[in-house]
């Protein structure tokens, strides 16, 4: 850029001097150098500002406010045009996708509904692998009107608030919970459900205050992945038993997992 400066500033010299001579002597100097001056001079201001286009194109600015997640080449490592450099992320607000069955894609209420019922209906909550024992609230996004040619599901994108008490990074694993029916909307993992010698389903419901097991039979609902729906048995609040059920007995005491 500094050599496109110093054509500038020589330019508006070579003009600057050859409008002095013409105006002192008419007669001294032809116009059309007059002319050829004003066009240098042209020449330089346009060659100037290409210069300091490059030079602005070398500075990189966030489009929003966020934070470096990697960098993608190494320090003074030259770069070709539109190479990506590093990664930045907005963690304020966090998305996680899941892919819905076409089974309960179908039980929506589709075009007739706007996100914001489908999330007021819905109340999808954000359950992270990490942190099993809390929930995020969360909002629909959007979500695909076609399903995976492979899979057969529907992507669904969420949003939820990032808390500031948990460090919730992108790439972490999660799952949604939803409501299907406000007055049954209890699911369990499938390998929780036994049933027995009558085909009767339980499971092993857990007295909080003394940890031990009782069988409470229920009524199954539709699978949804490798969950299924209570729809009676059970009730807000009540504690089951997910995992060692084929070695459970009736009155055995169990624990609590913490992580």
């Amino acid at each position: 850029m500094k050599v496109a400066k110093a054509n500038l500033e020589k330019a508006q010299a070579d003009l600057t001097r050859s409008q002095n001579i013409f105006k002192e002597d008419p007669g001294a100097i032809p116009a059309d150098e007059i002319e050829r001056d004003r066009r240098a001079l042209k020449v330089a201001q346009a060659h100037l500002e290409i210069a300091q286009k490059a030079v602005a194109d070398t500075e990189l600015r966030a489009p929003f406010a966020g934070v470096m997640a990697r960098k993608l080449v190494e320090d003074f490592a030259n770069v070709l045009a539109k190479q990506p450099v590093l990664i930045l992320q907005d963690i304020s607000k966090l998305e996680i996708e899941v892919a819905v069955p076409e089974r309960d894609f179908v039980r929506g209420k589709g075009r007739s509904e706007t996100k914001e019922q489908t999330t007021q209906r819905l109340a999808p909550k954000v359950i992270v692998s990490a942190i099993p024992d809390r929930e995020f609230p969360a909002a629909i996004k959007e979500y695909a009107m076609t399903a995976d040619r492979i899979t057969r599901t529907f992507p669904v994108k969420l949003i939820f608030e990032n808390p500031k008490d948990v460090n919730i990074l992108p790439g972490m694993t999660a799952r949604v919970r939803i409501v299907i029916d406000p007055k049954s909307a209890w699911s369990v993992p499938v390998t929780a459900v036994q049933a027995d010698e009558n085909k009767q389903s339980y499971v092993w419901k857990v007295d909080p205050d003394g940890m031990k097991v009782a069988r409470c039979p229920v009524q199954l609902g539709p699978l949804t992945g490798d969950r299924v729906l209570l729809k009676g048995g059970v009730k807000q609040g009540d504690m089951v038993a997910i995992s060692g059920v084929m070695l459970l007995r009736e009155g055995m005491q169990v624990r609590k997992y913490e992580p």
